[in-house]
């Protein structure tokens, strides 16, 4: 049974739970049901990814790391995971400077030589797109907006 009074959570930490939520759920959509091949060559391109994402990992690197062409990469990542490793990639960056906003003070230009050297103005604007706020205001409020 649950009780509901034992394990109240303060109004204002519900939009970073909910954001920590989100988060966990979309770093978890590789389908673990299936021992497949190409399951284990996508697992282990996530895990090449997580690892160089500082060093400025491309698809082309990682297909090289797996052993494969980047085009059967690519096809692997649509098949498993319905998404290019591409989106992949900048979906991990996304998730891991949202941490480092979250938990860190560092300033911008730190965030994005952590994310391969990618240029703060890049930064900026796709984070924007991504999460419909500015790095700062994200940072200041500590989770996304749910509207």
């Amino acid at each position: 049974c649950y009780d509901r009074s034992s394990s109240r959570i303060p109004a204002a930490s519900g939009p970073a739970l909910v954001f920590e939520l989100l988060m966990t759920l979309r770093e978890s959509k590789i389908k673990t049901e299936t021992n497949s091949v190409s399951n284990k060559i996508v697992l282990d391109a996530c895990d090449i990814i997580d690892i160089e994402i500082p060093q400025g990992i491309t698809v082309t690197k990682l297909a090289k790391k797996v052993l494969i062409s980047h085009e059967h990469l690519t096809r692997l990542f649509k098949a498993e995971l319905s998404q290019s490793p591409n989106d992949y990639i900048l979906n991990r960056k996304l998730s891991f400077a949202s941490r480092l906003l979250k938990d860190t003070n560092l300033s911008y230009k730190s965030i994005c030589e952590r994310l391969g050297g990618m240029s703060q103005q890049h930064f900026v604007r796709i984070f924007k797109d991504e999460f419909k706020m500015t790095p700062g205001k994200f940072r200041k409020s500590g989770a996304i907006s749910m509207l």
